[in-house]
């Protein structure tokens, strides 16, 4: 199976075979050899372009270019993205990932410059301005199947939202969160195919856990409230849409919560059609 377990030396004789570089002299190995090489050096390949591409999405992300994400996304499957509550798919993505993330800036923008002189209302100039989210990619696991066209892949992920209500007094909220994700290759390139987010506890600065997060989803009273749960001040008229498929996938903390493995992590297989998926709300 397709993990990174490729030794230094291994790896830069395999980088040496595939450019060519390696001689006969030098290269004493059967076809078997040479093309398990070759497959170890090709995932080590795809390891890395897997953890580049999750790095541009959070630097993206950081900066409220929701749509600039999206085209990170596979363009010729079904895409899903999950959260603690459900999953939405497809289109509804598009809908709560893009759209309702260009309303809340703009209408935030406004009611931020009426505060604010200092701030105009001029999106193009201060898109987002005041607003920060920062991931930090952890503890990566991650494997590429055997066919070598998808990857599974599983991020702890501590960051915080960084926020103004009046374009004046900063506010923060800290999240611990975990991704698992499903990764396809489109045309020599890896894109993401799923997304599922746990939320294990988020909540503002000099608060407890025990508070909910400003803007957590109604009826919810733990502290699994994440970015994009509600529009936020100046931004309040605006209808935020629910999952495709409403489905509890995980739970936040509290005082009597019992830990489990959400999402599950990535485990060795051969084609994506064989094994589990994330954000499948579908069971």
């Amino acid at each position: 199976m397709h993990s990174l377990r490729v030794t230094l030396p291994c790896l830069a004789l395999a980088l040496a075979v595939i450019a060519g570089t390696a001689s006969a002299a030098t290269v004493e190995l059967g076809q078997s050899e040479l093309d398990h090489l070759r497959r170890e050096a090709h995932t080590a390949r795809d390891v890395q372009e897997i953890q580049n591409l999750m790095a541009r999405r959070a630097m993206l992300h950081s900066i409220g270019h929701n749509e600039e994400e999206l085209e990170l996304w596979s363009k010729k499957r079904e895409i899903r993205w999950a959260q603690n509550a459900g999953c939405w798919i497809g289109e509804d993505y598009r809908k709560y990932y893009v759209d309702i993330n260009f309303a809340m800036q703009k209408a935030q923008l406004k009611a931020l410059a009426a505060a604010n002189p200092a701030i105009a209302d001029d999106y193009a100039a201060n898109r987002y301005i005041g607003q920060t989210v920062l991931h930090i990619l952890s503890t990566p696991l991650i494997e590429v199947a055997e066919d070598g066209q998808s990857a599974k892949g599983f991020w702890y992920t501590p960051g915080v939202i960084l926020s103004t209500a009046d374009g004046k007094v900063g506010e923060g909220v800290n999240m611990w969160e975990r991704y698992g994700v499903d990764f396809v290759r489109e045309d020599g390139h890896w894109r993401f195919l799923h997304i599922e987010v746990i939320t294990d506890f988020a909540y503002p600065f000099g608060g407890k856990l025990s508070d909910p997060m400003p803007g957590a989803p109604s009826g919810d009273a733990s502290n699994s409230g994440t970015e994009g749960a509600a529009p936020g001040p100046g931004a309040e008229g605006l209808v935020v849409p629910g999952p495709t498929i409403r489905r509890k996938l995980g739970e936040s903390y509290t005082p009597t919560r019992v830990p489990r493995m959400e999402p599950r992590l990535p485990e060795p297989y051969s084609t994506l059609g064989e094994t589990f998926e994330y954000a499948d709300c579908r069971q």
